[in-house]
């Protein structure tokens, strides 16, 4: 029996081309094309923005649209001017209304309720033929879909019904359009980069994956938003604030979540400090915030470095046991240097002021060569020009002086007191006595170094001793 084969049926699948060598990538991607939005919308990439529902997706997207007939910047961030088509399940009397403050001009146009319910997948699918069509007819540069729960088909839990749903956009990527979906976010309070609501495929399918959350702690007039964003793209601000102005037509830059933490915070430090007695350690820091929930000790190291790095803290310590980082504000200094308990906690302070007379400030035992000390010549007259200088009168030690013996009266006249030795302005003028041993010091001038404590606490120690 023979057996006739029966005909080949042709295969559904093509097999693509290869892209062999480096050299291939560069002629299939071509030359790089500039950001719409710098660092969250490029374009060929698909944007996944999440956030409370009624926190401010839609007013983000309607700002940024206003700007696209112009170009400029939007949150500090360069903006191209460009056409955008947005795919919105709200009435045109909203975007009416919006249009009144922000003036789109004809660089947006809108659908509108496109479909009666959730489209199914061939319904979606010719969807976007009909805006691939469109972009060819009028070049696009963005594509808008808001929310994305109100267009996609299937189940958003199921991970096959999500990725058949996001296939499609490819053929606006493929065509250098920016697409940004604006979708809710999950139960609770998600962590960040784990906000998206469904499967883990829609996060994980976009290029650049952005968070928007209210500023914590903040009023119900409080116009600030934090954007975390995850991306492909090294461009991308991993961490923004944000502040919608007054006039709802823009929105500001406010530096990092970092820096508008600290920025913050600066004013508690600045309390905290303006006070310490002495310089203080992280931990000493955190032993006297002022609120009940102080910082944990890595974002208070962080806080405490940025502001050294600002200039509005001092630093010293190594870090280690024994010598901890210390930190203080500048301007304690003068203040701890009059302050003799401040001093025994930080000798290192006891350094004379530029331009500044203390009693507390530590005398120099030695003078160098080049630093003689200067005379002047109305200290003895025989120094001065007129009178030839006299030798120098030898020391005499206490073993040579003689003493008469007994008491001597009260009506006795007193010896001589001898004048002090004379010496040349090219000589160094004798060491002062040490003081009297004898005489007792008050705290906590008793602890310091007799050759550093001012003279005017040894007068009055003097004084004391000769009435008691």
């Amino acid at each position: 029996m023979s057996i006739t084969p029966s005909p080949q049926q042709p295969s559904p699948f093509t097999m693509p081309p290869l892209m062999w060598g480096s050299s291939a990538l560069t002629v299939g991607v071509g030359p790089p094309r500039p950001w719409l939005w710098q660092g969250y919308l490029a374009p060929g990439a698909v944007t996944l923005l999440t956030s409370l529902w009624k926190a401010g997706k839609t007013t983000l997207a309607s700002v940024l649209l206003s700007r696209l007939k112009t170009g400029g910047h939007l949150a500090g961030l360069p903006l191209a001017p460009g056409r955008a088509v947005v795919v919105t399940e709200e009435d045109p009397q909203h975007w009416l209304r919006r249009n009144q403050s922000l003036d789109f001009a004809e660089s947006v146009g809108w659908y509108c309720r496109p479909f009666q319910g959730r489209p199914r997948p061939a319904q979606w699918t010719a969807f976007i033929d009909g805006l691939v069509d469109l972009h060819a007819r009028m070049p696009l540069s963005l594509v808008v879909i808001d929310p994305w729960a109100a267009f996609q088909s299937g189940d958003e839990n199921n991970v096959a019904s999500m990725v058949h749903a996001l296939a499609p956009l490819q053929r606006l990527t493929a065509r250098g359009l920016a697409v940004w979906i604006l979708h809710h976010p999950s139960k609770d309070d998600p962590p960040i980069g784990r906000a998206a609501r469904g499967s883990g495929a829609l996060p994980g399918c976009v290029d650049i994956l952005m968070e928007m959350r209210a500023y914590p702690d903040a009023g119900d007039d409080d116009r600030r938003r934090r954007l975390h964003a995850f991306s492909r793209f090294p461009e991308t601000p991993r961490q923004l604030v944000i502040e919608w102005t007054a006039d709802g037509t823009d929105y500001l830059a406010r530096g990092t979540i970092l820096e508008e933490d600290f920025t913050r915070h600066w004013e508690m430090f600045r309390s905290i400090l303006a006070d310490a007695p002495y310089k203080w350690n992280w931990a000493e820091i955190r032993r006297n915030w002022p609120t009940p929930d102080p910082p944990e000790k890595t974002t208070l190291h962080r806080w405490l470095q940025r502001a050294v790095d600002k200039g509005l803290l001092k630093k010293d310590g190594r870090g280690r046991r024994g010598h901890p980082f210390r930190f203080w504000l500048p301007e304690r200094e003068e203040f701890w240097r009059t302050d003799f308990l401040a001093l025994l906690h930080m000798p290192e302070l006891r350094q004379p002021l530029v331009g500044h007379d203390s009693d507390l400030a530590m005398p120099s035992s030695q003078t160098t060569n080049d630093e003689q000390p200067q005379i002047p010549d109305q200290l003895d007259p025989s120094l001065s020009p007129a009178h030839p200088a006299a030798p120098p009168t030898p020391a005499v030690r206490p073993e040579q002086v003689t003493m008469s013996p007994g008491p001597q009266s009260r009506h006795d006249t007193p010896p001589e007191t001898p004048s002090p030795p004379a010496f040349l302005p090219s000589q160094t003028p004798p060491a002062p006595a040490r003081p009297d041993a004898s005489l007792r010091l008050d705290f906590p001038w008793n602890l310091m170094n007799p050759a550093d404590v001012p003279e005017h606490v040894w007068q009055q120690a003097r004084r004391m001793t000769n009435d008691q």
